[in-house]
């Protein structure tokens, strides 16, 4: 009765180990693992970590712990490096774009430069109002075409914009003034309402730009 009762209590220790201790302590945890690696090897970020509810909270839980910590890190530092590397993209189209940037200045500063200077002297000879007017306008347009070609080459140096207190309603009188040229102006009514003493602290043209 003694061997019959010690071999019916192993036999069950066995088939307990096998069926029911081994599945859920042992095989699951490592399938576990072996589904997040074959993820992580199709980079699949969705399913390459293992949620901690099924994680056990014994050694090989432990070594699932580890694991999710190390990809973890490791998609952090790839991510740092695509950035870095975005970046570097960045830098290198700046840079192209600065030396474009000077070459467009330098070639644009001295026809605006002899234009700058005929509006000049017909301000000089003319004495129509209406005609005074219009290159009195040429003339700005003409200036503000100079200060974008120096902030062009200011944009390839890199160097600071300068900000100041800035009048809005002048601003924005002046504004108007270069949009009006255009012919479908006329179909609008424009009034300024600014009060003559709203100030906006910025770099004037880069205002009148906006």
């Amino acid at each position: 009765s003694l061997f019959v009762v010690l071999g019916t209590i192993y036999m069950l220790s066995i088939v307990a180990m096998e069926f029911i201790i081994m599945p859920q302590y042992v095989y699951r945890p490592l399938r576990l693992m072996l589904e997040a690696d074959e993820a992580t090897q199709r980079d699949d970020r969705v399913n390459e970590l293992i949620h901690d509810e099924m994680i056990l909270d014994d050694e090989i839980g432990q070594i699932m712990r580890s694991r999710n910590l190390t990809v973890a890190q490791l998609r952090r530092q790839e991510d740092d490096l695509a950035s870095a590397l975005q970046r570097l993209e960045e830098q290198d189209r700046l840079v192209s774009l600065g030396l474009l940037s000077t070459s467009v200045a330098h070639e644009l500063n001295t026809p605006l430069a002899v234009l700058q200077g005929s509006i000049e002297k017909l301000l000089e000879t003319s004495q129509d109002p209406p005609t005074l007017d219009r290159l009195a306008r040429m003339l700005r347009v003409t200036q503000r075409l100079r200060k974008i070609s120096e902030a062009l080459v200011d944009f390839a140096r890199v160097r600071k914009q300068e900000n100041e207190a800035v009048l809005l309603r002048p601003l924005i009188d002046e504004s108007w003034q270069l949009v009006a040229i255009d012919e479908k102006a006329s179909a609008v009514t424009f009034r300024n309402l600014v009060r003559d003493s709203g100030t906006v602290t910025g770099n004037p043209d880069r205002l009148v730009q906006v």
